[in-house]
């Protein structure tokens, strides 16, 4: 069985194309922006607000990468249109207890990417069930309900415990 993580990148690869424009919403140890690199596309955009974490991917050695030691809220400094978008929410294993991803920025981050997606753009949010995570995975999904533009597609297991994910297209 693919790991949630897995399911997200199986959706976002169709729009890894040549010159596509990408953004790991939350950086952590570097798996998406990996992931989003490892394809033709011209750019990945990368937010986190930990400065260890923007520190260890300065190691990854490639021109097409740009780092922002910001929160995704604030994402709006992009001025191009996206096609790919992935976010990991919660907290990075193996970092710092306690820095989580948080429902009131997690909603205006989501908010914000949907601008930037451009038609037929794809958008991945990974949630997981920590409390806080619970708050973002109910906010972010009552919001989403209120989009006419986009599809939504939800992957869960129905174990209270696991993460689940949430797939979106923009509309052409």
């Amino acid at each position: 069985m693919k790991s949630m993580v897995e399911i997200s990148h199986d959706f976002l690869e169709a729009n890894c194309t040549e010159g596509a424009i990408c953004v790991d919403a939350t950086l952590g140890k570097g798996r998406d922006t990996q992931f989003f690199l490892s394809f033709p596309v011209q750019k990945v955009y990368a937010f986190e607000v930990q400065e260890n974490l923007i520190q260890q991917a300065k190691t990854i050695d490639d021109s097409r990468l740009t780092l922002f030691h910001k929160g995704h809220e604030q994402m709006d400094c992009i001025q191009e249109k996206v096609d790919a978008i992935v976010f990991n929410l919660g907290y990075c294993p193996g970092d710092t207890y306690g820095i989580s991803t948080q429902k009131e920025t997690t909603l205006v981050a989501v908010r914000k990417a949907l601008d930037l997606l451009k038609q037929s753009g794809r958008m991945a949010v990974v949630c997981y069930p920590h409390e806080e995570g619970k708050k973002e995975k109910e906010s972010i999904l009552s919001f989403l309900e209120s989009r006419e533009d986009i599809q939504v597609d939800k992957i869960d297991n129905q174990n209270p415990r696991s993460p689940m994910c949430i797939l979106i297209e923009k509309n052409q």
